[in-house]
Parts: structure tokens; C-alpha cells; sequence
């Protein structure tokens, strides 16, 4: 893009998140067709400062916008269908869109967060996927999550549904129907299917007889009585505690905790090791 052109600039980002869905905004005052792809024009959407680096560290852009009824909604960014989108963000000249664009970053978003009426994201660029480690690390607890592919238990025995009949806030609630004692449904995963996080998950932290469960993280919507769910019992990821006791699954158990750990290895050369 020319220096004549400096004054038809706009910049555009283009953005697919983790369920399908597409959007694509501009900053130009009117809505652009690019590529059969119509960018709505976004003014309240500013990106930060670019910033990129000649080395293989990660370099980020930030994006800062307004919360909009029909594009980013508030309901979305809650519930994280926004983070880890894949972003291409580029400039084009808006009076000749079919001219070659200059791409300014590729890569995904980081966690969306909101202030207020505004949301902010970071975008990644590729060099993140640098930082990420390949392989496999030992652990003395299982790396499998219960119930996938690796673990192979079959789940369906150890999933119940159930109905909210008290509220703890956003961090907890009762069930009075649930049997099951303590601390049965410790660790594990929640799925909401009715109510304001209808489709949401959430990792059980404590689990009380009576019902009582407590959530790790708040919910990002309220709980209401009568919202419902399906919960799986979980698992301490401990070889002799629930994948032997509970699943009988220590054949397939997903960690290593016989490897002399650091603390061992230091004590070879020392006086009664």
C-alpha cells in the first residue's frame, strides 16, 4: 500500500471462533465486502500498538473495542466463546478492497476479558506456538482427564442428572435429590442444561452429602433454582487412590509415581543415602 493512499486506509480483522461462528469488522465508517465477506464497520473497534520482535519471542497485539447487542455480545465474552478465536488482523484501502492487502498479524486470541461496556483481547501471534511445549512430561498423577480416549473409562455409569433446589451465588449450589455422599463428585465436571449458563461447563471443587456442590470457579451467569444438570464423578488422578479403587483402571494409568523425584536424586553422595 502506497504513501498515497495513507488517507484510504482501513484496517480490518477477520475472526473464527472455536464453534464455527465467523465475524468481520472494520474501522472504516462503512461496511466492507472483502473477499464475499461483508466487514461491518466497527468505530469503537481500536487496535493496540503492534508490537513484533526479531527473535522468537511472542509478540502481541491488543484489541480494544465496544460490547455490541449483535456482534459481541456480553453473553459471549462470559462465557469464553471468544477466547482462543483465530484472528487474521490486516489494512486494506477501502477504495480499491480487491488491491492486495497488508496483513499486520495472524495468530488467536488470548482470554477476552470486559471493562465495563468495553472488552479487550490480546491478540497472540504465531510465534506463540513456539512457547508451547512438545511431548510428554512425567508426572506422578495421571495426565488423562477420567473418561477420555487415553483413560477409557466408560462414564455413562458415573453421570447423573440433576435440578438446582438452593443457590450459593455464583460458587455453589444444592441439589436435595442427590444421594451420594462425601465427597463423591470432588474434582468432577459440570454441564449445565437449562438456565442462564445453559451449555457451560464447570470443575466441581468440593462436593457435600446433602447435595452441596461448590464450584472452582463462579459461574458467569446467576444460578437460578430449577436450572439443571449433568455432572460426572471425577477422580484424584492418584494410581492408588481413585483409578485403583473407584475405575479399576490403574493398568491404563496415565503418570509415573515411582520415578525418584528431585528430592531423591539429591541425596545420592550424602552420608547414609
Amino acid at each position: 500500500m502506497n504513501g498515497s493512499s495513507v488517507s484510504t486506509k482501513a484496517f480490518c480483522w477477520h475472526a473464527v471462533r472455536k464453534d464455527g461462528a465467523v465475524y468481520a469488522f472494520t474501522t472504516h465508517v462503512r461496511d466492507l465486502l472483502i473477499d464475499a465477506v461483508t466487514f461491518k464497520a466497527a468505530s469503537a473497534f481500536s487496535p493496540s500498538e503492534v508490537q513484533t520482535r526479531n527473535d522468537s519471542s511472542v509478540d502481541n497485539l491488543e484489541l480494544i473495542g465496544l460490547i455490541a447487542s449483535d456482534t459481541i455480545t456480553e453473553a459471549d465474552l462470559l462465557s469464553g466463546k471468544w477466547d482462543f478465536a483465530t484472528v487474521h488482523f490486516f489494512a486494506i484501502n477501502y477504495l480499491a478492497v480487491t488491491d492486495l492487502k497488508e496483513s499486520i498479524k495472524k495468530g488467536t486470541l488470548g482470554q477476552v476479558s470486559r471493562q465495563g461496556a468495553r472488552f479487550r483481547a490480546e491478540l497472540r501471534g504465531l510465534a506463540q506456538y513456539l512457547q508451547t511445549p512438545i511431548g510428554i512430561a512425567t508426572s506422578i498423577t495421571c495426565r488423562y482427564e477420567v473418561g477420555d480416549a487415553e483413560c477409557g473409562v466408560n462414564m455413562a455409569p458415573f453421570t447423573f442428572v440433576g435440578a438446582v433446589t438452593a443457590v450459593n451465588g455464583q460458587i455453589g449450589f444444592t441439589d436435595s435429590s442427590r444421594a451420594q455422599t462425601t465427597p463423591y463428585f470432588d474434582f468432577g465436571e459440570l454441564t449445565w442444561t437449562s438456565g442462564n449458563n445453559n451449555t457451560l461447563k464447570s470443575q466441581v471443587r468440593r462436593y457435600l452429602t446433602g447435595g452441596v456442590f461448590t464450584l472452582l470457579i463462579p459461574v458467569p451467569f446467576s444460578i437460578t433454582i430449577g436450572d439443571t444438570y449433568s455432572v460426572k464423578r471425577g477422580c484424584n488422578k492418584v494410581l492408588l487412590g481413585d483409578c485403583k479403587l473407584i475405575y479399576n483402571n490403574a493398568v491404563v494409568f496415565g503418570g509415573e509415581p515411582y520415578i525418584p523425584g528431585i528430592d531423591e536424586i539429591v541425596q545420592i553422595g550424602r552420608h547414609g543415602a
